[in-house]
C-alpha cells in the first residue's frame, strides 16, 4: 500500500471550518440573479456550486441550513440536492430550519445529513405551519405559536438539535439557555464581545437556571448570497460529520470549538504515516491523527514493536541500559532482519514540509524527500525529532539527573540554540589557544631549561677575559661571529620561505571555496562583479607573492655566494690561526684556547636566545589575557542559559498550575562536579570528593586560579587537604581544561503532596516510583513542537494522577503537539479524548489492525472495543461523563 492511499484512510476526529446558519435560495430575501429560474436545473445547478465553491474556497467542510420556516415553496426546493452535490465534494450539511417563536426566541433546528427535505416539512406542519401559512404577504415568518420548551421537545423527538440565536429575548428565557437539549448559541459577534450578564446566562451561571455544561458558542453568516457563506465560521472538531459527531463536539465545545481569533497557528512536526513490511507487523499501515493517537490491544499485539520500531526508523536510540536491551530483542526477534519500515513525517521548521523515512533492520536509514523521492544525505534526526520512551523508561530516567537535565534542554531546544553555536564557538577558540598556549609554555620551559646554563658560561668567560686573551685572537674570534650571522641569515630566508609558501597555497583554496559557491539568486550581476573584482585582487596578490618568492631564490643565491666567498677567507683566516695557536699556548700553558673560543660563541647564542624567550614569554602572557577575556565571555553566555532556562522553569511551573515544581540549581549536582573532579585527581575518592566540592567556595575556576597563581595553600585550603597531604600540582593542559569545565544545573523536581491553598512540595528525588514517574510525565506533557510517543505511560502512576491531571493536560495539548501512546488504562483514552484509537490484534505470528477497530471514540464499534480490551473500560466513560458531560 502506497502512502497516497494511508494518507487517504479514516484518521479519527480532526477540527474542520464550520459555517452553521447559511441561507439558501428558497429564504425570500436570498440574492439572485433578476431572471433566476428556480425551476430552471441549470441555474440551481450553479447557484448550489457557487455555495459549495464559497465554503471549500473559505476551507468551510461543515455547512448547516437555516432558512426560516425552510423558505417560499415558489422559490424551489434546495435541501436534498445541497447535501448531495456537497457530499460529491467533501462537504456535510446539516439540513436544517429557522423557527421564530412568538415569545421572541430566534431557534435554528438542525438535522441528519442526507435528512428529506420533506420529513423536515412534515416537522413544520406539526408544529403549526402548514405550508401554506408559514410566511405573511410582507415575506415575514409566521411565527411559531408553541413556548420555547415544547419546541425544544420537538426537535429531540425528531432526531433533531436545537440551536440558540443570540439575541436580546435570551435573557428573558434563562430556562430555555439552561435546557440540556439546547446544545450551543450563534452569536453575531465573537464570545468576547458578550455582555457580561448575558455571558453569565449562556455560562449556565445565573441563579436557578443553572447548566452544567455552558452553551457552546458558534457562529454562522446567515449569507444570502453565495459569496457570503463561510465569512462567520467556527472551527469544531469532530470524529464523525453527522449529528452524534456534532453533539458530542457542543458538549466539550472548550475543548473542541474555537473561533478564529482564538485560534494561534501552531506549526508542529509530526508522524503521518507508516508501514510496516516483513516481520511480525507485515502488512500493519496506520495513518496518524495529528492530536492525540492511542494505542490499544491485548499482550502480545505488537503495540510496543510499534514504539521500538519507530523508533528505529528515527534512529533515536533508547536513553538506558535496560531499554536498549529490550529494544535489541524486539528488533532481532520480532521485527525480524530484512524487514523495512517507512514512515512518513512533517517537519515544522523552518517551513512544514513532508520527507518518506525508510529503514530495513539492520541497516542504516534512508531519507527521501517525499515530493520528489529524492534520496538525501542526511540523517533521521537531521530532519525529524520525536520524544520517544520505551516500556519503564520514563521510571529508569526519572532516576537519573543526567535525563533530567537533558529532557528539560531538550524542551527548550530552539530557544538555546543560538547561545549553544556562540558558546561552540568560542570553545573551539579556546582550544585553539590551550594548544597554542601549551606549546608556548613548552618552549618556554624549554628556553628556560637552555638558559640555566647562561650564568656558569658568563662566569667562566669572564675568567678567561681577566687573562687578556681576547685581544691575541682577534681575527678568529670576528670570523666566529661573522659565522653566526651567516647562519642566523639562512635561518630567516627558510622561515620566509616556508610562510610565501603558506600564503599561496591557503589563498588559492579560499579563492577556489568562493567561485564554487552558489550564486545569490536575488543579484546575480552583482556578485559576479564583487566575485570578479576578488579574484582580480588574488590574481595580482598571487603574482606579488610570487615575485617575492623569485626575489627570494635570488637572495637565496646571493647568500649562497656570499658564504662561498667567505668560506675562502675563514680557511684562510684558519691557517693564520692555527699557525699562532702554538705560540698561544705557550704564553697560555694550561688554557684550552679553542674552548675560550667555542665558549665565548656558545655565550653569544644563549644571550640571543634570552632575547627570544622574552619574547616567548610575552606571547604566553599575552595569550593567556585573551583567553582569560575568552573564558569571561563563555561564562556570560553559561550564565545567560541558565537564566534562559531558569525563566522556562518559571514558564513550565504556571503551566504545571501548583501540581509539580521544576527548580534549577546554578552549582549543578554534586555528584556530577565530583565526578569531574575525580577525572583531574584520579586518586580521589567518591566521599571526599563530594566533601571537597560541597564547600561553596568550591569552583574549578578558582582550583585553576590558585593552581596556576602557585599558591599551594589556597589549593590545600580548597581540597581541604590536611598539613601533612601533598598538595597536587597540574600542568598547563590540565589547568586549560579545569577552566572549561561546563556543569549543566542541577534539576530539582518537586511534587505538590498537598492542595493549591496549603501546597506541601516534596523533593521527587525522596519520593515513590510512581510518583517520581508523575512528576517527569507531567514535564513531558508540557508544550513542545515535537511528537510525543510513550508505551504504556501509566505503569508506576497512581490511578487518580491519570484521572485528575493527564487526561485533562493531554485534551488541553492534542492541537498543540501530536502524541502516540501505547496503553492498556482505560482512563488515558477515554478522560483524554483520544482524536484516534488505534485497537491492534494478533494471531499466532502476525499483527493486524481492522478497518473497523480504530477510529474517534465515540464511534461505536470503538467505545464496544476500549470496554472489552482495557481494564476499567466501562468505568471511564462513566467517568467521563461524570466529568465532561460526554
Amino acid at each position: 500500500m502506497v502512502f497516497e492511499e494511508i494518507l487517504v484512510r479514516s484518521n479519527g476526529a480532526n477540527s474542520c471550518w464550520a459555517d452553521l446558519a447559511v441561507k439558501t435560495p428558497a429564504s425570500p430575501d436570498y440574492k439572485t440573479p433578476q431572471d433566476f429560474d428556480p425551476t430552471s436545473a441549470k441555474a440551481r445547478e450553479e447557484i448550489i456550486d457557487r455555495i459549495i465553491t464559497a465554503a471549500l474556497d473559505k476551507d468551510v467542510r461543515l455547512l448547516g441550513t437555516a432558512d426560516y420556516n425552510l423558505g417560499l415553496d415558489e422559490r424551489g426546493i434546495w435541501l436534498d440536492e445541497l447535501g448531495k452535490k456537497a457530499r460529491e465534494r467533501e462537504v456535510s450539511v446539516y439540513p436544517g430550519i429557522r423557527l421564530l417563536l412568538e415569545e421572541g426566541l430566534d431557534l435554528v433546528a438542525l438535522f441528519e445529513p442526507g435528512h428529506p427535505q420533506k420529513e423536515i416539512d412534515k416537522f413544520l406542519t406539526d408544529l403549526g405551519l402548514p405550508g401554506n401559512a408559514r410566511f405573511y404577504r410582507s415575506n415575514k415568518p409566521v411565527q411559531v405559536a408553541l413556548s420555547p420548551r415544547e419546541v425544544v421537545a420537538r426537535v429531540r423527538s425528531a432526531n433533531g438539535m436545537v440551536l440558540v440565536i443570540h439575541n436580546a429575548a435570551i435573557k428573558e428565557h434563562p430556562a430555555v439557555v439552561s435546557d440540556p437539549w439546547v446544545w450551543g448559541v450563534i452569536l453575531a459577534r465573537g464570545p468576547q464581545e458578550l455582555a457580561p450578564e448575558d455571558e453569565a446566562v449562556l455560562s449556565g451561571r445565573r441563579k436557578g437556571f443553572e447548566r452544567r455544561l455552558p452553551l457552546a458558542r458558534l457562529a454562522g453568516s446567515f449569507a444570502s448570497r453565495p459569496e457570503d457563506v463561510g465569512t462567520k465560521r467556527v472551527s469544531i472538531k469532530l470524529g464523525a460529520h453527522n449529528l452524534e459527531g456534532l453533539r458530542i463536539a457542543l458538549l466539550d465545545s472548550k475543548a473542541k470549538v474555537r473561533f478564529p481569533h482564538e485560534i494561534e497557528k501552531r506549526f508542529y512536526s509530526r508522524l503521518l504515516g507508516a508501514r510496516w513490511e516483513g516481520g511480525f507487523l507485515d502488512g500493519l499501515a496506520i495513518h496518524f491523527n495529528p492530536g492525540f493517537n492511542a494505542m490499544i490491544g491485548g499482550r502480545g499485539t505488537g503495540k510496543t514493536t510499534v514504539i521500538e520500531t519507530l523508533r528505529y526508523a528515527l534512529d533515536e536510540p533508547p536513553k538506558t541500559d535496560r531499554n536498549r536491551e529490550n529494544h535489541e530483542q524486539i528488533m532481532r526477534d520480532v521485527f525480524l532482519p530484512g524487514s523495512k519500515i517507512s514512515l512518513m513525517v512533517e517537519s515544522h521548521e523552518p517551513r512544514p514540509k513532508r520527507y518518506l523515512i525508510e529503514r530495513i533492520y539492520p541497516f542504516d536509514p534512508v531519507v527521501r524527500d517525499a515530493q520528489t523521492g529524492e534520496k538525501l544525505k542526511v540523517n533521521p534526526k537531521d530532519i525529524f525529532r520525536a520524544e520517544i520512551f520505551g516500556n519503564k523508561e520514563i521510571y529508569e530516567i526519572s532516576k537519573q539527573q543526567d535525563f533530567q537535565v537533558n529532557l528539560l534542554e531538550r524542551l527548550c531546544e530552539k530557544d538555546l540554540v543560538a547561545l549553544e553555536a556562540q558558546e561552540r564557538l568560542l570553545i573551539d577558540k579556546l582550544e585553539e589557544q590551550n594548544q597554542e598556549i601549551a606549546a608556548l609554555a613548552e618552549e618556554l620551559s624549554r628556553r628556560d631549561a637552555e638558559l640555566g646554563k647562561l650564568s656558569a658560561a658568563e662566569e667562566k668567560l669572564s675568567r678567561f677575559l681577566e687573562m687578556d686573551m681576547p685581544s691575541k685572537i682577534d681575527e678568529k674570534r670576528g670570523f666566529e661571529q661573522e659565522a653566526h650571522v651567516f647562519e642566523r641569515g639562512e635561518g630567516v630566508l627558510a622561515d620566509i620561505k616556508k610562510m610565501l609558501a603558506g600564503l599561496i597555497s591557503e589563498t588559492s583554496a579560499r579563492l577556489k571555496s568562493l567561485q564554487e559557491e552558489e550564486k545569490a539568486p536575488l543579484n546575480p550581476q552583482l556578485l559576479d562583479e564583487y566575485t570578479s573584482s576578488l579574484v582580480e585582487f588574488v590574481g595580482d596578490f598571487e603574482r606579488s607573492v610570487q615575485g617575492l618568492v623569485e626575489n627570494l631564490q635570488g637572495t637565496e643565491g646571493k647568500h649562497r655566494g656570499f658564504h662561498e666567498q667567505w668560506q675562502k677567507l675563514y680557511a684562510e683566516g684558519e691557517e693564520r690561526f692555527q699557525e699562532s695557536l702554538r705560540s698561544l699556548q705557550e704564553r697560555f700553558p694550561g688554557v684550552d684556547v679553542n674552548e675560550y673560543i667555542t665558549l665565548e660563541k656558545e655565550v653569544m647564542r644563549l644571550r640571543e636566545r634570552k632575547a627570544e624567550r622574552d619574547a616567548v614569554a610575552s606571547k604566553v602572557s599575552m595569550r593567556r589575557d585573551e583567553r582569560r577575556a575568552l573564558l569571561g565571555q563563555v561564562q556570560e553566555l553559561r550564565a545567560s542559559r541558565f537564566e534562559m532556562l531558569k525563566g522556562r522553569a518559571d514558564g513550565w511551573n504556571s503551566e504545571l498550575g501548583g501540581k509539580i515544581h521544576v527548580g534549577l540549581v546554578a552549582r549543578g549536582d554534586p555528584q556530577r562536579v565530583a565526578g569531574e573532579l575525580r577525572h583531574f585527581m584520579p586518586g580521589l575518592n567518591k566521599e571526599d570528593a563530594l566533601r571537597i566540592v560541597s564547600d561553596e567556595r568550591f569552583s574549578f575556576a578558582e582550583l585553576a586560579r590558585r593552581s596556576r597563581s602557585g599558591d599551594r595553600d589556597g589549593v590545600a585550603e580548597l581540597l581541604v587537604l590536611s598539613p601533612e597531604e601533598l598538595v597536587p600540582s597540574f600542568d598547563e593542559e590540565i589547568l586549560c581544561r579545569m577552566e572549561m569545565v561546563s556543569i549543566p544545573p542541577e534539576v530539582v523536581i518537586k511534587l505538590n503532596l498537598g492542595t493549591d491553598k496549603d501546597p506541601n512540595y516534596r523533593d521527587v528525588s525522596h519520593l515513590s516510583d510512581g510518583q517520581r514517574c508523575t512528576a517527569i510525565l507531567g514535564i513531558l506533557l508540557l508544550e513542545s513542537p515535537y511528537p510525543l510517543i510513550v508505551d504504556q505511560p501509566e505503569e508506576d502512576l497512581d490511578n487518580a494522577f491519570i484521572v485528575e491531571e493527564i487526561a485533562d493536560r493531554l485534551r488541553d495539548q492534542m492541537d498543540k503537539r501530536q502524541f502516540l501512546m501505547v496503553t492498556h488504562n482505560a482512563n488515558i483514552p477515554v478522560l483524554g479524548d483520544a482524536s484516534q484509537i488505534l485497537a491492534l490484534e494478533a494471531d499466532v505470528d502476525h499483527g493486524y489492525l481492522h478497518e473497523d477497530r480504530y477510529g474517534y471514540i465515540d464511534s461505536p464499534q470503538i467505545k464496544e472495543t476500549v470496554e472489552k480490551i482495557l481494564e476499567g473500560g466501562r468505568r471511564a466513560f462513566v467517568i467521563r461523563k461524570e466529568k465532561y458531560g460526554l
